[in-house]
């Protein structure tokens, strides 16, 4: 009889790295159970898995109902193992004194940099292993930690990957996710305008244009008279249409510059979701300069503020290089299923898998 893991999201986000854990617990060959904040329902998993629905974080008291359903649920169905999808916070805190001891428990940490803090080290510690979102994560945690492994959410529904979409002939470059000034340099895509006309360059804004930060992109875009070199969309996309829509471009950036909001956060303790739809689907990132570094080195175009011309140009002029960056991502080990089922089988104390 197959083991049972629950993967547990008592928060209403997060749900891109759900999947990963689903594939690499097939390819254990473990029975997948589910513990899901009630807005992930829109997912359909509970057609596929036995699934529980939870309204966590609306009060202590409504909590500690959801909190008594959810053991129920793990007991009936044999839970050996649990998998905190997302390891942080006051819910995931506070449940941990209700989870029997024989349970072994691991955890995905999103925010490394919190790591030190007491109320997230009172977490950490009653984990059996931690898993992050990079090796270079990995490499910069606050404090030391035993058992820790890399997770990279690289893998998606399959149905996700089919598009009916051609690619454009000139070079198209998408920009991934919400609308925000904050986290996105989008001033330096309206400075660049110009070059990306004289190139033929075509960018894709893929949040929605008409939130509130949208609003005022697409003003200075009009204002500016530079729509032509830019794609943008009335509404969210849905997950079909977003990923056809990064298909079918030649690089992935996420527009982080040194002057975004917790850019040095970038560089150590947590990534862009623009990094793994790039690792998944197999697309160069344009990065800034400052991301040079070897967890980027092999998947990347670098510019600066001053010569993203250059580089543009010389893509157009040499595009094996995207090729050969598309090569480097499709046989990296660390992409890859089979690698990511032995970190796991360490840290959930299987030690029976091996590649």
């Amino acid at each position: 009889m197959k083991k049972t893991v629950a993967i547990i999201e008592f928060n209403p986000f997060h749900h891109e790295t759900i999947y990963s854990h689903l594939k690499v617990i097939d390819q254990l060959e473990l029975k997948p159970i589910l513990v899901l904040h009630k807005r992930h329902h829109w997912l359909g998993w509970h057609e596929q898995f036995p699934t529980l629905y939870v309204d966590t974080r609306k009060s202590y008291f409504s909590d500690l109902i959801e909190y008594f359903r959810t053991i129920q649920f793990i007991k009936k169905n044999n839970t050996e193992n649990i998998i905190f999808n997302s390891a942080e916070g006051h819910v995931v805190r506070l449940f941990t004194y209700f989870v029997p001891g024989n349970i072994h428990k691991i955890g995905l940490i999103h925010n490394a940099h919190k790591l030190a803090s007491k109320k997230q080290q009172t977490i950490v510690k009653k984990l059996n292993g931690l898993l992050v979102l990079s090796d270079l994560i990995r490499e910069n945690l606050p404090l030391e930690l035993h058992n820790t492994e890399t997770l990279y959410a690289t893998h998606f529904p399959t149905s996700l990957f089919e598009t009916n979409s051609k690619k454009p002939d000139s070079l198209t470059i998408c920009v991934p996710g919400k609308i925000d000034y904050k986290r996105k340099d989008y001033n330096y895509l309206i400075n660049m305008a110009n070059l990306f006309q004289n190139l033929g360059i075509r960018i894709k804004l893929l949040g929605n244009i008409n939130s509130e930060d949208g609003k005022i992109l697409l003003h200075k875009i009009k204002s500016e008279k530079v729509e032509s070199s830019f794609v943008t969309y009335d509404l969210y996309l849905d997950d079909q249409q977003f990923f056809g829509e990064i298909m079918t471009s030649d690089l992935i950036m996420p527009l982080i510059h040194p002057s975004s909001k917790s850019f040095d956060h970038y560089k150590k303790f947590k990534i862009s979701g623009a990094f793994n739809l790039a690792y998944a689907l197999k697309k160069p990132l344009l990065m800034h300069s400052e991301f040079d570094i070897a967890e980027f080195k092999d998947f990347s175009v670098f510019y600066d503020m001053d010569n993203l011309e250059e580089v543009l140009t010389s893509l157009i002029q040499t595009p094996d290089k995207l090729f050969q960056i598309e090569k480097q991502l499709n046989d990296s080990l660390k992409f890859k299923l089979e690698h990511q089922a032995q970190a796991y089988s360490v840290l959930m104390g299987l030690n029976t898998y091996c590649l």
